[in-house]
Order: structure tokens, then C-alpha cells, then sequence
């Protein structure tokens, strides 16, 4: 008797689908995983710095510019137009000298790359006038800084907003610190 040939049903490795699942799943997993941390890399965070403790201690040891804001009495009214149109009023004690020109700084607590510096110039009537970018005249939050290189005035604020008060970081805390206390 002679063996007949049987049909062999066998097919070639690359034609079942099962295999193709269990190579394709790998080598998926690793193409996702290169494309998630490329996009870790390329948008890195801005919240944490690499110095964030140096920046703290000096933060700490820096606050001679808002302790000579405190001493002369400086506060500022801003007001914004809805076309972007900045007008400070800065107020003082005598005597004070007021520069020119001042900086305002629109820092985003977030992210560094919507940070925004104004700069303000003195007016015949003692106001100080300046255009925002338009990207802030959008709702966002932001710590608000007027630089007058010797001093400055702080405050946080939602804008878009009319109208705001900036005062000096140590007079703030002050006021917190007596509005806690009973």
C-alpha cells in the first residue's frame, strides 16, 4: 500500500492572522512610547524650574526693592481700556524720585512663553502710559509686576480686567498678616 499524498492545509508562517497580532502589538507599543516621550521633550513644563532653589533663597534674601517701594509709599491705580490701552497712576510720598519710564510684567503662572513686559512712558500729566499685546486682553491669570528698577509693586490678577491697585509685596503681606490676626 502506498501512501497516498495527503493535501497538506498548511499554510506559509506570514499568512496567519494570530501571528501578525502578536508581532504587530510590540511594535506598536514602541512607536507609541517613542511619540509620547518626544512630546514630553519637545513641551517640557515650565512650572518647575531646574534652579527653583537657588531661585527661592534669592527670592527670600531680595526683598530690598519691595521694602523701598514700602518706605516711599508707592502704589499704582492701572486702568485698561477694552482696546488694550494702559494708563497707570503712580502714587508716592515727597521727595521721591519716579523714573521716566517703567516696566510692566505680565507673568503667567504657568507657562513662561505667554510672560509680557510693557513698557510705560511718562505722560506731561505724571500718568504712564502703555498698549498691551493682544494675547492679554484674553481671560488668564497673572502675577503683575510695575519695575521702577529701584522698587516694585506685585499683585495677581484675572484679565481681562478694568481696573486693579499694585502695592508693594511687604505692605501686602502686612495687611494679610493683620487681617488674620483677631
Amino acid at each position: 500500500m502506498s501512501a497516498s499524498p495527503q493535501h497538506s492545509t498548511n499554510k506559509p508562517w506570514y499568512k496567519h492572522p494570530h501571528l501578525w497580532l502578536v508581532i504587530c502589538l510590540p511594535i506598536l507599543s514602541v512607536v507609541v512610547s517613542l511619540s509620547f516621550a518626544r512630546t514630553a521633550f519637545v513641551h517640557k513644563s515650565d512650572i518647575v524650574r531646574d534652579d527653583w532653589y537657588r531661585d527661592g533663597r534669592a527670592q527670600a534674601q531680595d526683598m530690598s526693592r519691595d521694602t523701598a517701594a514700602a518706605a516711599a509709599n508707592l502704589r499704582a491705580k492701572v486702568n485698561i481700556t477694552p482696546q488694550g490701552q494702559v494708563d497707570v497712576l503712580l502714587t508716592h510720598a515727597p521727595n521721591t524720585a519716579v523714573p521716566p519710564q517703567l516696566d510692566l510684567n505680565f507673568f503667567h503662572p504657568i507657562r513662561a512663553a505667554k510672560d509680557h513686559k510693557i513698557s510705560l512712558q511718562r505722560r506731561e500729566d505724571g500718568h504712564f502710559q502703555g498698549q498691551l499685546d493682544a494675547d492679554l486682553l484674553k481671560p488668564s491669570n497673572y502675577h503683575v509686576e510695575l519695575d521702577g528698577h529701584l522698587w516694585r509693586l506685585s499683585g495677581r490678577i484675572d484679565l481681562p480686567i478694568a481696573a486693579f491697585e499694585l502695592a508693594p509685596l511687604a505692605t501686602v503681606a502686612a495687611e494679610l498678616a493683620a487681617a488674620k490676626t483677631p
